[in-house]
């Protein structure tokens, strides 16, 4: 099974067994969603209530009633099965973009080395020649994603973002 991770379980919440989570994974609603699989620890756990409170995801899972029946699990990193996640052959995560060559007029413009979800704007953090960018990952900055060649083409933007 090939799995992503999605968050982390911070904490519990109550004595009925809630959790909360952290996630700044990019598709939350895609797999924090009621009925949905998440995997911690090796054991999977299906979800019966979800609902968010400040930049928490609370979680509940079925057939879990009582805070000692998941203590157990706090500081824990959850994953997702990814086929739950990606719906396509051409359809594919942020993250899944490191490691690919960024092109921009033709040219060598760096490497993806990681993907920031900050909620706002998700960012690909690149570097060349030693140096540090970030390309706002939007339809005005991204031309094309080819998974096949690893590579993520720019839009012509003209001069100042390799300076």
């Amino acid at each position: 099974m090939d799995e992503v991770f999605v968050g982390k379980l911070v904490n519990t919440r109550g004595l009925k067994g809630e959790v909360k989570v952290i996630s700044h994974f990019e598709r939350p609603d895609d797999v924090f969603k009621v009925g949905g699989y998440l995997y911690i620890n090796g054991r999977s756990y299906v979800i019966s209530h979800v609902s968010k409170v400040k930049n928490f995801i609370l979680l509940q899972f079925n057939g879990i009633n009582d805070i000692n029946e998941i203590e157990f699990l706090k500081g824990s990193d959850i994953y997702a099965e990814r086929n739950s996640v990606i719906e396509s052959e051409d359809d594919y995560l942020y993250s899944d973009l490191i490691g690919f060559k960024v092109i921009c007029k033709n040219q060598d413009a760096g490497e993806v080395v990681d993907f920031i979800n900050n909620e706002v704007n998700p960012l690909l953090e690149c570097t060349r020649l030693g140096k540090t960018y970030f390309i706002p990952v939007n339809s005005n900055m991204i031309d094309s994603v080819d998974l096949e060649e690893r590579k993520v083409t720019l839009i012509d933007i003209g001069e100042g973002l390799f300076l």
